[in-house]
């Protein structure tokens, strides 16, 4: 892979490479990965919006959500369900 950037002097730059992968996308596949979850009594699985991103006007939107998944399978947890954090 090769890649060119032009950076200005005295700015913060952050570059991840990633495979591309949109939010919207990611969203999908959490719905679908959570749908197909609840399905299985072998996994536990929980997700739970850890916080939201100061993306966009954060006064009158909240961002961007990000998930925290839990996903064990029966001999790791003694609860069907855990609190959250």
């Amino acid at each position: 892979m090769r890649m060119q950037v032009n950076l200005t002097a005295g700015r913060k730059y952050f570059i991840a490479l990633t495979y591309p992968w949109s939010f919207s996308e990611n969203e999908e596949y959490l719905q679908t990965l959570e749908y197909k979850m609840k399905k299985r009594k072998d996994l536990y699985f929980n997700k739970e919006t850890l916080i939201h991103s100061r993306e966009g006007t954060w006064i009158i939107t909240s961002g961007r959500p990000l998930h925290l998944l839990a996903i064990s399978g029966p001999d790791c947890y003694a609860f069907p369900y855990e609190k959250y954090i």
